[in-house]
């Protein structure tokens, strides 16, 4: 039923421009589901929509949660039309405010860094102190996104990504925003920041990410600094920057 969905989804729009793929199955969430049955969901699926619409690729990522650390060749499908994406919200309690990793750059616990995937990504110990910085985020990216990339030769996308505004400037969040656009423009990586609306208020609530905000005043509110993070990124104008795994 659900193929089928899809294939009416497909059928719809495969002469409109500006699709840019279709995504079947957004951050597979059973954690009990193998990568072997995600990815023959994801074969399957992609083959119902490529049969009426063959051009537009099909966006696959890992279980659970589109994790960066489960990208690799488990994921890979059998359709070469397939664009392979990940979430970047690393650490989590960084980018969602909430407190046990407080400052970028600085220095963490391994567990806390990479909350609940300690065994898979801290190969020194959960304890282990871990600077908490770019080249934090440069290892990551090439860990596994550069690692699938180079073994594959996949087109790479991440799915989405943003610091909520309850991380303050004083913080790091303006830092961390360049450090991670500069990282994956350098790495010709595509993204899309995570566009999360507050909760209709007067103000940017904790939790929220949206770049613009009609407030309940009516108020525009503009988040300025994150807008000038992100600009120099969302362009070709500076292709020569940019190198490839």
């Amino acid at each position: 039923m659900l193929f089928d969905a899809w294939v009416y989804v497909a059928t719809r729009y495969r002469n409109v421009d500006n699709i840019l793929a279709y995504e079947i199955l957004s951050e597979p969430r059973d954690k009990d589901a193998t990568a072997s049955q995600v990815r023959d969901f994801y074969s399957k699926g992609c083959a119902a929509v490529h049969a009426v619409d063959a051009a537009t690729p099909c966006l696959v990522g890992p279980g659970s949660y589109y994790k960066l650390w489960l990208l690799n060749e488990d994921v890979i499908i059998d359709d070469p039309n397939t664009i392979y994406t990940f979430d970047y919200f690393e650490p989590s309690a960084f980018v969602f405010g909430d407190g046990a990793v407080d400052a970028y750059p600085g220095s963490y616990a391994c567990k806390d860094l990479y909350a609940g995937w300690a065994t898979e990504c801290c190969p020194e110990g959960a304890a282990a102190n871990t600077t908490f910085d770019r080249t934090w985020h440069a290892r990551n990216f090439a860990n596994w996104a550069g690692a699938l990339r180079a073994s594959a030769d996949v087109p790479l996308f991440v799915n989405q990504w943003s610091v909520v505004h309850g991380v303050a400037d004083s913080a790091g969040r303006r830092a961390y925003v360049e450090d991670v656009a500069d990282l994956l423009q350098q790495h010709d990586i595509g993204w899309a920041w995570w566009v999360w609306r507050g909760g209709g208020g007067d103000d940017w609530t904790h939790g929220s990410s949206e770049l613009l905000y009609y407030a309940a005043n009516g108020t525009l509110l503009v988040d300025s600094d994150i807008i000038a993070a992100l600009a120099p990124y969302m362009s070709d104008s500076d292709d020569a920057r940019r190198v490839r795994w």
